[in-house]
Formats: C-alpha cells, sequence, structure tokens
C-alpha cells in the first residue's frame, strides 16, 4: 500500500467517472446546470469532494494518524447536514438530531482505548543469573516506550523510535518509506550512535526487500551511500 504512488489516485478518479457516466446514461436523465453558479458548483464538486479530497486521504492514510483520520470522518454528515439547514435546504427535525447523536456516538466509540497489543521482546542471554529480573525490566521499558507512541503520528518518530519500530517489525510496510527518506537525507541518523537507524533496516529480512522490489532498490542505493558516510566518520 505505502509503495502505491498517490497519483495512483487520479486512475481511481477517471475509473469512477467512466462507471458513473455509463449509469447516467442507462438509468438517468441528462440535466444540464442552467446558469453559470450551478456550473461553479459542478467544479467546486469536482474540484474538492470528489478530486482533492482523495489525494489528501491517501497521503493522510500513509503518513498521518490513522485513528485520528478514522474519527475525523465521522464529522463530514453532521456537518454536512448542519450545512444543508443552514443554509435553508433542509428543516431541523428530531430525525436529524437522532442521526446526528448517533454519529457523535460512533465518534465516541472509535475514540476508546483499546487494550495494549502485545509486543515482541527480545529475550536476554540465557545465561545470566538475572534472567527473570532482566526480562521483566525489559518488559516494563518496552511497554512504557509503546504506551509513548502508539498515538504518535509516524511522522513525528524520532530516530529511536523509527529504529526501534524496525527492529520489533511493527508495521513495516508504513515505517521503511519514511525511514528510507530519512536516510537519504542522514545516512548517520541515529540518537543512541551514528548510523542506529540504518543498522535497524539492515536488519530487515531479506524476504522483505524481495517482496517489494521498488524498496529494495531504494535501500540498495542507501546502503552504498551509507559506506561511503561512514568512511568520512
Amino acid at each position: 500500500f505505502s509503495e502505491v504512488p498517490t497519483e495512483a489516485v487520479a486512475g481511481f478518479c477517471l475509473a469512477t467517472a467512466a462507471l458513473s457516466a455509463l449509469a447516467h446514461v442507462l438509468f438517468e436523465e441528462t440535466v444540464w446546470p442552467a446558469d453559470a453558479l450551478q456550473w461553479g458548483a459542478v467544479a467546486a464538486l469536482g474540484l474538492g469532494p470528489v478530486g482533492l479530497a482523495f489525494y489528501v486521504w491517501d497521503v493522510g492514510m500513509k503518513r498521518g494518524d490513522v485513528r485520528l483520520l478514522g474519527v475525523a470522518s465521522y464529522a463530514a454528515p453532521v456537518l454536512s447536514t448542519l450545512l444543508l439547514v443552514a443554509c435553508g435546504f433542509a428543516e431541523a427535525s428530531l430525525a436529524l438530531g437522532a442521526a446526528c447523536a448517533l454519529i457523535v456516538g460512533g465518534a465516541l466509540v472509535a475514540t476508546r482505548r483499546g487494550r495494549t497489543p502485545p509486543m515482541a521482546v527480545p529475550d536476554p542471554v540465557p545465561e545470566d543469573p538475572d534472567y527473570e529480573n532482566a526480562l521483566r525490566q525489559d518488559q516494563t521499558e518496552l511497554e512504557r516506550w509503546y504506551g509513548d507512541i502508539r498515538h504518535k503520528p509516524i511522522s513525528a518518530f524520532s530516530d529511536f523510535d523509527m529504529a526501534r519500530s524496525v527492529r520489533q517489525k511493527m508495521h513495516l510496510d508504513l515505517l521503511l518509506p519514511l525511514a528510507l527518506a530519512r536516510l537519504k537525507e542522514n545516512p548517520l541518523a541515529g540518537e543512541l550512535y551514528e548510523g542506529e537507524l540504518m543498522a535497524a533496516v539492515s536488519g530487515v529480512d531479506p524476504a522483505f526487500w524481495d517482496a517489494r522490489p521498488g524498496l529494495r532498490d531504494q535501500y540498495a542505493q542507501l546502503d552504498r551511500g551509507a559506506v561511503e558516510a561512514l568512511r568520512t566518520v
């Protein structure tokens, strides 16, 4: 999903327009806009709700807070209904009020925090005499970190957050394109040490790269750049 360019949305829009035109010819009577205002409204619909909105949604799903976007989408029918009432195209009624209340209730349900999913915790060395204590400490620290980042947009991740998320194999399809973009700007990105993010990306299973040739080529170019950068350190 993350490898599909946003420009592909144009293809979806063209396909939708073609199917809509066919359905219109088969099942509807053609009524042309009567004046400049109606033509302007048609143009505004094409540029906004059924044009730019698709591009913005695609970018938001790839780079933003998906959970927040999902909740915010509940506001669209409520705002459109209020706008119709305010402009005199619809009458305020108990049915409309109940419908809006149900939509708001759905948004509230969607914002409820669920249980934190279990995290993959690296095992300490079994020969460690304090193995059980070390494991408990690692779990506590890891869970605390996960609680800090689970509502943070991926674009706001620090180098440490991104490197650790990659090591934990969390949402690699979303993380790695951003990690590669960050490494393109700075091959030595990291907080604990220089090259921390590159080291995490280098540990990704080769099968993941083989299934995504576009990302694999980007990574291969970055890998060569990182080697050159390390030689200058």
